[in-house]
């Protein structure tokens, strides 16, 4: 299992970021994903637990 450490930053193209980490996770690959306060303002943190 691969390890990734998704940074996430605040930007129009944010839902690309959610659904890569699913794609990650779905891969079977440990996802941890670092939002940037904007992009928390965004996207609920609790969205990418969700999806990994």
């Amino acid at each position: 299992m691969t390890r990734v450490l998704l940074g996430v930053g605040a930007s129009a193209a944010i839902h690309k970021a959610c659904d890569l980490a699913s794609k990650l996770a779905q891969a079977g690959h440990g996802v941890r994903a670092v939002l940037t306060p904007r992009a928390a303002e965004l996207v609920s943190p609790q969205l990418f637990e969700a999806l990994t």
